[in-house]
């Protein structure tokens, strides 16, 4: 089992996509958490839900599109599977 947290910007803002690939099937359940403060307020956006994957497959499990500053962002991807937690923070560019 394998999670990654993609950052990348375009047109509309910073798009955050939590992906998970398995190594086998599995399922499990995962949590999208991006927290947003900035000199116009702040904000938290939660996903949550849950997975099933197979061998070799790789999925987005939560995905959202938010304008900002990227220094204004947190994100946090957690996935638990067969009773282990794995984490994982952002990557990628987010240079605007």
């Amino acid at each position: 089992m394998a999670c990654a947290l993609d950052v990348s910007s375009g047109l509309f803002g910073l798009t955050f996509a939590g992906k998970a690939e398995a190594l086998q099937d599995v399922a499990g359940s995962y949590d999208l958490t991006i927290r947003k403060s900035g000199r116009s307020g702040s904000a938290v956006i939660q996903q949550a839900g849950e997975f099933r994957l197979r061998a070799g497959q790789t999925e987005i499990l939560g995905e959202a599109t938010l304008s900002g500053d990227p220094s204004e962002f947190d994100a946090e991807l957690t996935v638990n599977v067969g009773g282990k937690r794995f984490t994982c923070r952002p990557r990628g560019s987010i240079e605007l």
